[in-house]
């Protein structure tokens, strides 16, 4: 019972440990799924702020066409781009 523990935890904490990359010839899945939201309210944050402030609680984004309703309310999505080609790659995100 105790191995199944450890083991258990050990999955726990190196699943939770990876962050995972979008890489769109390799990954399953769509983008918003690697995607992560946070809603600043009315602060006005620069990328500076966002970067280095730990305390933004950042969340996952619930599906490819996630409403956060008619607000006013700042905004800021992440996510992590892999390049696996031997050649340089333009995309573009989407918002309305």
């Amino acid at each position: 019972m105790k191995l199944k523990l450890l083991i258990a935890c050990l999955i726990g904490f190196t699943s939770y440990a990876q962050e995972l990359a979008f890489d769109p010839l390799e990954s399953k899945g769509q983008l918003y799924e690697y995607a992560d939201l946070l809603n600043t309210g009315s602060s006005e944050l620069t990328v500076r702020d966002v970067l280095f402030n730990s305390s933004l609680e950042f969340k996952n984004l619930e599906s490819d066409n996630h409403s956060v309703g008619f607000t006013t309310d700042n905004f800021w999505v992440r996510f992590k781009l892999k390049n696996s080609s031997n050649r340089q790659q333009t995309f573009y995100l989407e918002t309305a």
